[in-house]
């Protein structure tokens, strides 16, 4: 019991020093990316059955106003707010549906955007304590995490 909770302490202590990089996609040949650069604040808690309470993205930490990259290539399929906070869905060829909230955009539902292409700037929101870009993927009714699809994470060690 005692090497499995310091295991998954350990997991997450190491998890939460990966940093995100919108750039590393091309090198891996993903058709994903990460929508900006930025250490992770919070990870998914997808929960089962969907309904239950949870937190179905992921939170990366960021400066207000910086830009918000799409993920991947596709479709804009949604822009409005969630628990008032302005969002935005963009879904893929693959109907993987991408949402980054809180965010500042110029873009309209049925716009084409290419994975790399700026959707807008990170707006302020109380999503979280700090500001910070919440990313989630939807594939139909199911919730996954982001990091599944996108590039390998680069990591840091801070002192």
């Amino acid at each position: 019991m005692r090497k499995s909770l310091f295991s998954a302490l350990m997991a997450t202590a190491l998890t939460l020093a990966f940093i995100a990089t919108p750039s590393s996609a091309t090198a891996t040949g993903r058709w994903v990316a990460w929508p900006l650069t930025g250490s992770i604040l919070r990870l998914p808690v997808i929960p089962f059955p969907n309904w239950k309470p949870g937190h179905r993205g992921i939170d990366l930490a960021v400066g207000l106003g910086a830009d918000i990259r799409a993920p991947a290539t596709g479709t804009v399929s949604w822009v409005g707010s969630v628990n008032h906070i302005a969002s935005i869905t963009v879904v893929d060829r693959y109907g993987y549906r991408h949402t980054v909230l809180p965010i500042d955009t110029q873009l309209s539902v049925g716009d084409h955007v290419t994975r790399g292409e700026v959707l807008g700037t990170v707006a302020t929101s109380d999503h979280c304590i700090r500001t910070c870009l919440h990313w989630g993927i939807r594939k139909g009714r199911a919730y996954i995490d982001p990091r599944w699809l996108a590039p390998p994470l680069i990591y840091r060690l801070h002192r």
